[in-house]
């Protein structure tokens, strides 16, 4: 593990997440690991990869609404808005009061050109929470 962390800490992503890959076949428990490697992907500027361990994390635990909107977060930053928002509809279903899922789920719909949707999805979030800013700028600029 702490290798992997290395190489990833040296730029040689390819290189640790096969370590990672053979290395998540062998642990007691391979989510939490995916888990831990994709948040330091994450961290590290590598999101792609941390998406791919995240989602690896939903094929043994797949109710976690955290990961779905982590994933979610991530095709945001890499402006995927069309792959962001499946994840964030999953997020928001189980978590349905959570203000910024639905503020992620809003910016999606603006960077897919869906403005009545973003409209009405941040509409939702001052419903459920009028004193919250982000949401309130993010209405003021579209």
């Amino acid at each position: 593990m702490d290798f992997g962390k290395l190489l990833i800490e040296q730029g040689l992503i390819e290189k640790a997440m096969g370590l990672f890959e053979r290395a998540a076949g062998l642990a007691d428990d391979p989510a939490s690991l995916q888990q831990e490697l994709a948040q330091l992907c994450r961290s590290k500027g590598y999101l792609e990869q941390a998406v791919k361990l995240f989602k690896g994390v939903l094929k043994e635990q797949p109710n976690r609404s955290e990961i779905k909107t982590q994933i979610g977060q991530l095709y945001v930053r890499l402006e995927k808005f069309d792959k962001a928002l499946p994840f964030l509809n999953e997020a928001a279903s189980l978590d349905d009061k959570n203000v910024a899922i639905k503020l992620l789920m809003a910016r999606c719909y603006i960077g897919l050109k869906q403005v009545g949707w973003a409209e009405r999805t941040i509409n939702e979030i001052l419903r459920l929470d009028p004193d919250y800013h982000e949401a309130r700028e993010l209405m003021e600029l579209y």
